[in-house]
């Protein structure tokens, strides 16, 4: 519920991108023609292992009629990876949809799991346990009475569920860990952002980061009075977003409650340089947001920089500090004591989170 998790940006399709749409001419790996009642919360996740046979996949959900419409078509390329969303109706392609909000990897030779909910308003895809994007319905889905899926994944297998949260997460990623008691989290993965200088008599080891989007989790009510969530990180060469949620839960469907979302909103001026970021506040609860409020400060946030970003949790305030300097507070819309989980995601490499007393 994050805003950037829940918007995909459409994208017309370019003569480049034309054979994305395109039918891949083999016979289906999986063919479904009997998928029974379609409600909101019914969830498809599709196992298998991408090959190299097409560089390219497409997995159709289509409606029983006479121009075989397509309520969505997925099409993957290991080649390009990009996923592509659009829909056929009554022998025409609309717009494909490209853009997805996290990265993801899509490798011939790994193996590939991929959940596809529906809900009232849209489908939501998730990429190997992560969230990446969404489709707005343009026909009726409680009509879809296929899936079929063609292309460059073997050994496929298909589940079929209703469920109350998505997306279904792994048994164990690096993208989540637990908190206790004046805990900093220390669990990292090398990422090689730049190369680095060589220097005589010198070995300069790559920097680790923590995998994006994270989430740190802690139990109900640590989050205490006068207890402040400290964010660690280095802001990418162009970055457009950071988003930094105090939240219930880790969940993208159901929505979580959001007691504070700050998002950092960097633009490029008219010099191509990027310039002072905007930060946004707002709060999710019953089921819409509270009202968002943008203000520019002083900062120093740039590209490439270090950073630290700290929320302390004060009497009636979220107080917020950026590299150790007040930058505004926050009155609560949401009691912050159900906050137990920290997200963070977008143009930044994390260091670290750090929640303890001040």
């Amino acid at each position: 519920m994050d805003k950037m998790l829940a918007y995909c940006f459409g994208k017309s399709r370019t003569d480049s991108e034309e054979s994305l749409t395109a039918d891949i001419e083999t016979d289906p790996v999986y063919l479904n023609n009997n998928m029974g009642h379609i409600q909101e919360g019914v969830s498809f996740i599709i196992y298998g292992v991408l090959t190299t046979c097409t560089n390219k996949f497409t997995i159709d959900f289509g409606l029983d009629n006479a121009n075989n419409d397509l309520a969505l078509r997925i099409t993957g390329s290991t080649e390009k990876n990009v996923l592509s969303r659009n829909s056929r109706i009554k022998n025409k392609w609309g717009s494909d949809e490209l853009r997805t909000n996290y990265p993801f990897h899509l490798e011939a030779g790994s193996y590939f799991e991929m959940q596809i909910l529906l809900t009232v308003p849209e489908f939501m895809i998730a990429v190997n346990g992560f969230h990446v994007c969404k489709f707005t319905h343009r026909l009726p889905f409680h009509n879809i009475k296929k899936l079929e899926i063609h292309g460059c994944i073997s050994d496929v297998a298909v589940e079929r569920k209703i469920v109350t949260e998505y997306p279904q997460r792994p048994d164990n990623s690096p993208h989540f860990d637990r908190l206790t008691e004046d805990a900093e989290i220390t669990e990292c993965e090398q990422v090689d952002e730049e190369p680095y200088p060589e220097t005589a008599g010198l070995i300069c080891e790559p920097e680790s980061f923590m995998p994006m989007p994270y989430y740190a989790i802690f139990d109900r009510g640590f989050f205490d009075s006068g207890f402040s969530v400290a964010v660690k990180g280095r802001i990418k060469a162009n970055p457009q977003t950071i988003t930094i949620n105090l939240q219930s839960g880790i969940n993208v469907w159901p929505s979580p409650t959001v007691a504070l979302q700050l998002q950092i909103r960097f633009a490029k001026g008219k010099d191509g340089e990027t310039g002072e970021p905007t930060i946004a506040r707002n709060s999710f609860a019953g089921g819409k947001w509270t009202g968002e409020l943008i203000s520019q400060v002083g900062t120093g946030l740039r590209p490439n920089a270090d950073f630290l970003l700290s929320v302390l949790r004060g009497k009636k305030t979220f107080e917020v500090y950026v590299n150790d300097k007040p930058a505004f507070e926050y009155e609560y819309k949401v009691n912050p004591k159900y906050v137990d989980t920290v997200f963070v995601s977008g143009d930044m490499l994390l260091f670290d989170i750090e929640i303890e007393s001040v």
